[in-house]
């Protein structure tokens, strides 16, 4: 039987025999695995938010937001023929102190 099959099943006492290559095999590819694992961050679903709601995060006027997207310092995403801006976006913008805050 695969072993991922018994540790579906909830099996809680299980003997695996291995050989010292396998057994080095597997640490390495455990090793791997789990490092990758870490970094990789988990993903976060992005967060659209309305003009309005982006102008209200960023404590801005929408005259103000449309003149950023003009200059090219924050640009909405299309999303069926609406303008919107994503959450991350707008964190990054803030954390780079382009609006002063």
């Amino acid at each position: 039987m695969i072993l991922q099959n018994l540790l579906e099943q909830g099996s809680q006492n299980v003997n695996i025999v291995l050989s010292q290559e396998q057994f080095f095999m597997l640490r390495d590819y455990l090793t791997n695995y789990i490092s990758e694992a870490i970094k990789q961050p988990e993903k976060v679903p992005e967060v659209p938010l309305t003009r309005q709601e982006a102008a209200n995060r960023l404590r801005v006027t929408m005259p103000t937001l449309w003149r950023w997207d003009k200059e090219n310092l924050l640009k909405p995403h299309k999303y069926g023929g609406r303008r919107i801006y994503l959450l991350s976006d707008i964190e990054n913008f803030i954390s780079k102190g382009r609006t002063g805050l």
